[in-house]
């Protein structure tokens, strides 16, 4: 009776092992991507359940121009992470390019004291620079970068324009009072909702706002151990003539305002690219 049971246990436990199978043992990643759990995680550069398809540089096949078709974009070397809001595809990180679209280098300037109104030669700067932060939270471009024919966002993609960011304000409850006006009181209550967790926000539409600062006259923003305390986005719109555009500025973290502001092109700040 004892050599039956053990019979019938050895079998059952046969049964058990012989009718499993492994999560991944079905599914097949391509161009060196790895299963885990049964789904693929691909390498940079490749998208799709099977990471089959292939994220090409400097573009991204569009079937239309609503929304995002990739979770990320790969650009001049870096991968972006994508997000839609409101219908519309962003970055939700800032641009860190040094070179226009075409592949033409942009010009980098390491020396704050260059950074003038009266040079007209600016490109970009590492945000940051001269501290152990450099790099931080992508690059600072001048506004002859934003303005110049090129265009240092991917093919089929832009720099924010004003009217982009005026649709999310909408989308956010920004009153029709605040939203069409200049200043850094607009929208009082709203800014957390854009920044990233760690820019004291709660990062609602996966925006992923985060503290950048900025360089101008002759000058970067301040910081406080680490961090800086503004954040500033150009976008494309130009305003009155050639010399200044219009931003966005998360700044005022205590009354949790969005600033519309218009400044002179001489100036450094962060860059988003949203999809034509």
């Amino acid at each position: 009776m004892v050599m039956i049971k053990n019979f019938m246990m050895l079998l059952s436990l046969s049964l058990v092992f012989y009718s499993c199978t492994k999560p991944c043992d079905d599914t097949n990643c391509f161009n060196n991507g790895v299963c885990v759990d049964g789904d693929c995680l691909c390498p940079d550069g490749f998208y799709g359940v099977n990471c089959e398809l292939e994220i090409e540089d400097n573009n991204v096949e569009i079937e239309s121009s609503i929304g995002c078709n990739s979770d990320v974009i790969n650009y001049n070397g870096y991968t972006y992470e994508l997000v839609e809001v409101n219908g519309k595809c962003w970055f939700a990180e800032n641009l860190l390019t040094t070179q226009f679209n075409n592949g033409d280098p942009l010009s980098e300037e390491t020396n704050i004291f260059n950074w003038t109104s009266n040079n007209d030669n600016l490109n970009y700067i590492e945000t940051w620079p001269y501290t152990e932060i450099q790099g931080h939270n992508g690059l600072l471009y001048s506004g002859n970068v934003i303005m110049d024919e090129r265009n240092i966002c991917p093919s089929g993609w832009h720099v924010s324009t004003d009217l982009d960011w005026l649709e999310i304000e909408e989308l956010i409850g920004v009153s029709e009072n605040e939203i069409n006006i200049y200043g850094y009181n607009r929208g009082a209550g709203k800014r957390g909702i854009l920044c990233s967790n760690d820019f004291y926000g709660t990062d609602s539409l996966g925006l992923n706002i985060k503290s950048t600062g900025f360089i101008g006259d002759c000058a970067v923003s301040e910081f406080y151990e680490g961090d800086a305390l503004v954040s500033v986005y150009w976008t494309s719109t130009t305003w009155q003539g050639d010399n200044y555009l219009i931003d966005r500025d998360f700044t005022n973290i205590f009354a949790n305002t969005i600033g519309r502001i218009r400044s002179h092109k001489s100036y450094g700040k962060s860059v988003r690219c949203v999809k034509d």
